[in-house]
């Protein structure tokens, strides 16, 4: 099985194996409906730097292109299991799964919740989105939910077929504005070429999926050291 992840230029292409990676923070949009009677305001639980593959044989469907862009990467599938990929599940909000899912939530929130001894303070309240701080302020099954909901999808977007790279250690600043994301690791600078990007080499990258009237200038612009890789052609 081959992972791909789409993006929309040939410029993102290069800078993607220039640079890395870029960690990227994911809404799932599902927490509202797993804990309804917590204020989450603008946040999102575990929302510190993700990256996103398909399984999808190229080319990917014309639906998941819209979403994501017609140019993919592909990645061995031993630096895939390394990195820790692992396949999204599909959630419906509805059901006896989704019960099931919604009394674990809520059991974790009611421990968290006990734990937390000053809710007005900023680091106490921490423990609420990051699991890190769950487990250190004493409430390890709120923690283990965080960690399933970091592989959380809402049903509707079960045609991505998702695998997701999850960052370690999580990185709390990362914008929401993907242009100024990217532009803030073109090159990363200081511990942003630590915590931002997860880099990869040419024996990292299987090979790439390019529009057919582009795969000429997608090998021009691509770093010398990859312009060897087999480029999976389609008819857009």
């Amino acid at each position: 099985m081959i992972l791909t992840h789409y993006t929309r230029t040939i410029e993102a292409v290069a800078g993607i194996l220039t640079n890395g990676f870029a960690w990227a923070p994911l809404p799932r949009n599902l927490i509202r409906a797993l804990v309804p009677n917590h204020d989450w305001g603008n946040t999102e639980p575990q929302q510190y730097g993700m990256i996103s593959f398909t399984d999808h044989q190229p080319p990917a469907p014309r639906n998941h292109r819209h979403d994501f862009g017609n140019f993919g990467i592909q990645v061995q599938p031993s630096w895939a299991e390394k990195n820790g990929a692992a396949r999204v599940t599909y959630l419906e909000t509805r059901g006896a799964h989704f019960e099931e899912m919604k009394d674990l939530f809520a059991r974790g929130y009611m421990e968290v919740s006990r734990a937390i001894r000053y809710p007005d303070d900023g680091m106490w309240r921490m423990a609420y989105v990051y699991k890190s701080a769950a487990s250190f302020f004493g409430a390890p099954l709120w923690a283990r939910a965080l960690s399933i909901y970091e592989y959380l999808e809402p049903a509707e977007h079960a045609h991505q077929r998702e695998w997701r790279l999850v960052h370690p250690t999580g990185v709390g600043n990362l914008s929401r504005d993907t242009s100024q994301r990217i532009k803030n690791v073109s090159p990363p600078k200081g511990w942003g070429k630590y915590l931002h990007v997860l880099p990869v080499l040419p024996d990292d990258i299987l090979g790439f999926v390019c529009p057919r009237p582009l795969c000429d200038r997608l090998r021009e612009q691509l770093p010398q050291e990859f312009r060897q890789k087999k480029v999976a052609a389609y008819d857009a």
